[in-house]
């Protein structure tokens, strides 16, 4: 383990130390999955050695802090106001917890049998990642029903239900036997989750381009402005690259079950990325400037950076260096010997999509 990870585990483990201290943390779980069931305050507040008019106190101090941060406020096009809900939960836990300890553990036992079951219908293993999102996504779903709290409307048109989707359905039913029954909204919540994070190996872009049009329209806007600033070769097919397929993987969680993350969303890190890849720079902050007449929904400030990098990824990935008009040409000769000179070399191609062209001698 590097110095730089240790730091940053034991720089979340005091986060997470000082969180259980918090008067208020147990106030934000109060209300997030008890509020609404036959639990007294004065129980509760004791079991989290409070007095009555202490919790209240810091439940009111609570609620002050979460609306002046905008708590329930996102950027995204879904704006049912418990799915907001449920996604600031996701995410609290998901980014305070992982690396740590599981969170939510009197949910440990079914939330494991239930990945258990599900990940029989996935095409393949799920990794270490996936299995703590969806954990976390599958306690937080059940104690926010338990909490009679329900996802208002349905996410999919009936054309996405199904055979996997009903088997999907009937999975979590079983192994939620008694303890919570799942209507068609709750069942779509889940599936979207699925679908969109590609637990279930969506690669049929037919599919995704006809049950999710703003994805598919989004992706072809950025395709046709590639090809726009004239950036390629002229015997380059974009069209036979990976680029679009990208994209939609990208555009269609961006439009559906957004999960804001926790990486690659500072403005700070884009410069590394415009001084190597100026051409992709350019491409990419003029659709993202365009972007906001495409959609019907605000981007936060978080949300551009990220598509950002997610779009720079697309193209690294996707678009290879002999296709790119303009490249980085580098005479490598240094007087230090063969050996120094070959290891440069060796090193600036790891680069090998940073469009560098290395040369041993000066054609000028």
């Amino acid at each position: 383990m590097s110095a730089i990870t240790l730091q940053l585990l034991l720089i979340k483990k005091i986060y997470l130390l000082y969180l259980r201290r918090s008067n208020l943390f147990p106030a934000y779980e109060f209300r997030a999955f008890y509020d609404q069931q036959d639990i007294k305050i004065s129980v509760y507040a004791r079991e989290h050695f409070q007095t009555e008019s202490t919790f209240y106190k810091n439940d009111r101090k609570l609620k002050k802090e979460l609306d002046d941060h905008d708590y329930y406020l996102i950027a995204g096009v879904n704006q049912d106001p418990e799915f907001i809900s449920r996604l600031r939960l996701f995410q609290f836990y998901y980014t305070t917890f992982t690396g740590i300890e599981k969170p939510l553990p009197q949910l440990n036992l079914i939330s494991d049998e239930l990945c258990a079951r599900l990940e029989g219908l996935f095409p393949g293993e799920l990794n270490p990642t996936q299995v703590v999102k969806l954990e976390t996504l599958l306690k937080v779903w059940i104690l926010r029903q338990q909490n009679h709290r329900f996802i208002q409307s349905e996410l999919l048109d009936d054309n996405l239900r199904d055979r996997t989707y009903q088997t999907v359905y009937e999975t979590l039913q079983d192994g939620l036997k008694d303890r919570l029954h799942i209507d068609t909204a709750e069942a779509d919540y889940i599936f979207s989750f699925l679908l969109t994070q590609g637990f279930l190996g969506l690669n049929d872009v037919q599919y995704v381009e006809h049950n999710f049009p703003t994805a598919t329209t989004i992706s072809k806007k950025f395709v046709e402005m590639v090809l726009a600033k004239e950036v390629l070769t002229e015997r380059t097919d974009i069209h036979s690259t990976d680029l679009y397929n990208q994209l939609l993987s990208v555009n269609l969680q961006f439009t559906t079950f957004y999960v804001e993350p926790t990486t690659f969303i500072s403005p700070e890190q884009v410069t590394f990325f415009r001084d190597l890849y100026p051409t992709f720079d350019l491409i990419i902050r003029d659709f993202l400037g365009a972007l906001k007449h495409m959609i019907s929904f605000d981007l936060s400030e978080r949300m551009i950076v990220n598509l950002y990098f997610s779009y720079m990824f697309c193209l690294i990935n996707s678009i290879p260096t002999t296709s790119m008009k303009d490249r980085v040409f580098i005479c490598v000769d240094f007087s230090e010997g063969q050996l120094y000179t070959n290891y440069v070399i060796k090193s600036l191609k790891a680069f090998n999509h940073a469009h560098i062209v290395i040369q041993k001698k000066h054609n000028g």
